[in-house]
């Protein structure tokens, strides 16, 4: 017992457990700050995307709408946004932030592409409920081209946008991520779409800074409480090797992480009391 109280009080002090203290290990601007999702039926958490847009006047629909506002303002050059999500360490929801980012984008009546880069352990496939192969994968086995590009294309209908999965399992994904076949890719999707997604792996994994040097934007999601400072340190230190605008998403957020740094505001907003249809109103009341 006195073994587990030591290990528990040394993992709780390696972990960063609020808003502040994850800004002080990466001052980079926040682009958005996402409740946690409420629980679905029976008490299981669901990464559903009904979780965040059944209700269209909830906390987590309107931040991350707010988050698509952030992003929407990423310099365009004359073609689509390439924005790269990831994360310092897994279970930090990148995965979740890159779906509900899609919609809340495709809402705005942009067109959306999302590809799934965690070529190690992807989900997106999973997310919308979809096939995983062929996907990116097999567009580089197949050499790549347009014909073989609208192969790989899933488009999602319930929510109106596309996907290319991560496809085929690889033996070696950092030789299939290092082919120019990559950025002509990226860039290629970034003249058909007005924002391309790249979902990557945690930062700690190679895979990701090489990703990272064909995007506008990297948006790291950190989740205060599970984030560890030396996981963060990494992922600053190896995204830092590569010239690229970076933004902070902070995920999960409940009050007793952000009551200093939201204040009375965002509680205020968080209990649905500002723009809600007067019967909800009626009802927090």
């Amino acid at each position: 017992a006195a073994f587990a109280a030591v290990w528990l009080a040394h993992a709780l002090q390696r972990r960063l457990h609020t808003v502040e203290a994850v800004k002080r290990e990466l001052p980079v601007a926040v682009y958005g700050s996402l409740p946690l999702l409420a629980a679905a039926k029976g008490g299981r958490a669901r990464l559903d995307l009904d979780l965040v847009w059944g209700d269209a006047h909830g906390p987590s629909a309107e931040a991350f709408r707010a988050l698509c506002v952030s992003v929407s303002l990423t310099p365009a050059h004359g073609r689509g946004r390439v924005i790269q999500v990831t994360s310092s360490q897994p279970g930090e929801g990148k995965s979740t932030v890159v779906s509900n980012l899609a919609v809340s984008l495709r809402k705005t009546g942009a067109t959306v592409l999302v590809v799934d880069l965690d070529l190690r352990k992807p989900v997106q496939h999973r997310q919308w409920q979809l096939m995983r192969a062929p996907g990116y994968a097999d567009l580089v086995a197949e050499g790549g081209g347009v014909e073989q590009s609208k192969r790989v294309t899933q488009h999602v209908e319930a929510w109106d946008l596309d996907l290319v999965s991560a496809g085929s399992r690889l033996p070696d994904t950092m030789s299939s991520l290092m082919s120019p076949l990559l950025g002509a890719q990226i860039a290629e999707w970034a003249t058909q779409y007005d924002f391309v997604l790249l979902d990557s792996p945690p930062a700690f994994v190679p895979d990701t800074t090489i990703v990272a040097r064909h995007a506008d934007l990297v948006l790291i999601v950190a989740r205060p409480g599970v984030v560890e400072r030396a996981s963060l340190r990494h992922a600053v230190a190896s995204l830092s090797r590569v010239n690229v605008a970076k933004g902070l998403v902070l995920n999960a957020i409940t009050r007793r992480h952000s009551e200093d740094y939201y204040g009375s505001a965002y509680a205020y907003a968080y209990k649905g009391g500002y723009g809600e249809p007067e019967e909800k109103q009626r009802e927090a009341s």
